[in-house]
């Protein structure tokens, strides 16, 4: 009987499958940064790919880490969800040490709705 736990693939927890995601991710940060290239940008954006990318792990997380506490997906979803979200909050606070609150500005005036999509998310 092949090991079950062996066989773990850690892309599919790792990263999310949307397709169409990645582009709105990457292309205005990309293009932000050939326009007016700086350290902030830069964290800002890194901030921002750490955000989109722990979405995925925490969602699966949560949603598993009832059904199956002790599952290894789990804890592997755990770790990268919660590296994704350190890496997120590291470079938020670089983005406020280089540039101060500013640039953080519109993700403190979206969370609301942010809540509200990641609410509505957790129920599918």
């Amino acid at each position: 009987m092949p090991d079950v736990q062996s066989s773990l693939r850690w892309k599919t927890i790792a990263f999310p499958t949307e397709h169409g995601g990645w582009g709105f991710l990457f292309e205005p940060i990309l293009l932000g940064l050939l326009v007016a290239f700086s350290g902030g940008g830069l964290l800002l954006g890194l901030m921002t790919v750490a955000a989109f990318l722990a979405r995925h792990p925490l969602k699966l997380y949560l949603k598993q880490r009832r059904r199956h506490p002790a599952a290894r997906r789990v804890r592997v979803a755990g770790i990268f969800a919660l590296s994704y979200l350190g890496t997120a909050l590291g470079a938020g606070v670089g983005v406020m040490a280089v540039g101060g609150f500013d640039p953080l500005l519109p993700f403190v005036l979206l969370s609301p709705f942010l809540l509200i999509y990641w609410f509505y998310d957790q129920q599918q």
